[in-house]
């Protein structure tokens, strides 16, 4: 299958003694889902620009400007959400399907948009 930025995955799921066919194909198309959603870099653009963006990953984008964050070795949602300067709670409403209790080191976070203050 192809993931949401083009990569290629192979995936295998074993089950033995499964109670229900139905229930099985049901969770074996969850994952398929899941998978066909998955990216490792910004969405579009060339696995070069995505390499740049991964080069820089470490420098916080704009204030005012939406983006995304690549989660590094030891960082948690709170140290991440200090970083740029936004709420905890911010950070989790731009990321719905997060879960707070498994965030892993490679992961992309988006990080919202924060409007300046007096903005425009």
């Amino acid at each position: 299958m192809r993931a949401a930025d083009g990569e290629r995955l192979a995936f295998s799921i074993l089950l033995n003694g499964a109670p229900s066919v139905a229930r099985a194909k049901a969770v074996e198309n969850r994952i398929g889902a899941r998978l066909a959603s998955f990216s490792r870099g910004p969405p579009g653009g060339a696995l070069g620009e995505q390499v740049a963006w991964v080069t820089h990953a470490a420098e916080p984008p704009a204030r005012s400007g939406a983006g995304r964050h690549r989660v590094a070795a030891g960082e948690n949602l709170t140290v991440i959400a200090g970083r740029y300067d936004i709420s905890l709670d911010e950070l989790m409403n731009a990321n719905p399907r997060m879960d707070a209790d498994r965030v892993l080191t490679g992961q992309w976070i988006v990080i919202p948009r924060v409007e300046e203050a007096g903005g425009g």
